[in-house]
């Protein structure tokens, strides 16, 4: 409101000057009318026209600041500025309409310019100095402790109780008589059977063969189940470091069936001085329960094979007789 009124005073300012420095078009009332014969009434200067303006005198900022003593609220262009100002009195200045001062409206706020980077953290001031502990006030005095009651009198303590009369024992009754002990069973029978190797056997297969007749037992089982145990042991001939196996199993001749097998690595390494063949023991052993019909006569035997891993022939032996220290083959049967 105070920037439109400073403008209005200006503009009112400089067409009182036109209206006094131009020819008086005036009639006999005390208002002027330029452009027109009517003036409003309430105006001392009506300017009326249609395609035509009021023209400010014009000036660069060293002819504005050159006029001497300008009269308050006198009115001018500024061409540096391309704006109208008006002199106040009241602060000796010049004062631009363009400018929120001067009573121009305050523009649009520019984009926010760029964050600038943040300043370094200055140097941390030194630590003021602890102040003095203060003084610790006084304790307090304690209170006085109160005066403990007086203990209560033990009471008087009762009569003890006569103690009653025992009751009495009752008779301890009769023993019976101890009963006649019955006969011991007869102790069962035990079969035991067995088939021990006593000539000197070799074998060069490698498919399973008989021990010989001497480890072959014929029987009829009195059991449902038998245990089978059978050892054998000797040496084969085998080609410096080859492996050879010796296969070993207990066989069921009247059922044709394999009843448990086992084998010995006999695997010869390298000695200086033998080139051809060299000797090796083997040992086998068989552990095994064995289900069987009772009263059924059964045959069971020991059967053997020999097989290595290069196209020379070997032999397994198994002499109880030439070498009885080293050899021997047994089929044992219990049932």
């Amino acid at each position: 409101m105070k920037n439109n009124l400073l403008k209005s005073i200006a503009v009112i300012s400089f067409t009182l000057f036109l209206a006094f420095a131009l020819p008086n078009h005036s009639n006999a009332q005390d208002n002027v009318g330029i452009g027109t014969n009517t003036p409003d009434a309430s105006a001392i200067l009506e300017i009326l026209s249609a395609n035509k303006g009021v023209l400010a005198p014009r000036m660069n900022t060293a002819g504005m600041n050159a006029i001497v003593a300008p009269a308050n609220s006198l009115l001018i262009y500024n061409t540096d500025s391309m704006c109208y100002c008006f002199y106040r009195v009241p602060s000796a200045s010049w004062v631009s309409m363009c400018t929120a001062a001067g009573g121009g409206g305050t523009g649009p706020t520019g984009p926010a310019g760029a964050i600038g980077l943040t300043g370094a953290t200055g140097v941390a001031g030194p630590s003021g100095a602890t102040g003095a502990v203060g003084v610790t006030g006084a304790t307090g005095d304690p209170g006085a402790t109160g005066i403990a009651g007086p203990v209560g009198a033990t009471g008087v303590t009762g009569v003890t109780g006569s103690t009653g009369v025992a009751g009495v024992t009752g008779v301890t009754g009769v023993t019976g008589v101890t009963g006649v002990t019955g006969a011991t069973g007869p102790t069962g029978v035990a079969n035991f059977y067995s088939a021990v190797g006593i000539t000197d056997i070799t074998t060069s297969s490698s498919t399973f063969a008989s021990m010989g007749a001497s480890t072959s037992i014929t029987f009829t089982p009195t059991k449902s189940t038998i245990y089978l145990y059978a050892t054998v042991a000797s040496y084969v001939n085998v080609a410096i470091g080859i492996p050879c196996y010796v296969g070993v199993r207990i066989r069921n001749v009247t059922a044709g069936t394999t009843i448990k097998g086992a084998a010995s690595l006999a695997n010869s390494m390298f000695v200086s001085g033998f080139t051809t063949y060299t000797t090796t023991s083997y040992n086998v052993a068989i552990v095994t329960p064995y289900t069987v019909a009772i009263g059924v006569p059964i045959t069971i035997r020991l059967e053997w094979e020999v097989s290595w891993a290069d196209t020379l022939p070997h032999a397994a032996y198994n002499n109880p007789v030439t070498d009885p220290d080293e050899s021997h083959r047994s089929l044992i049967i219990m049932e």
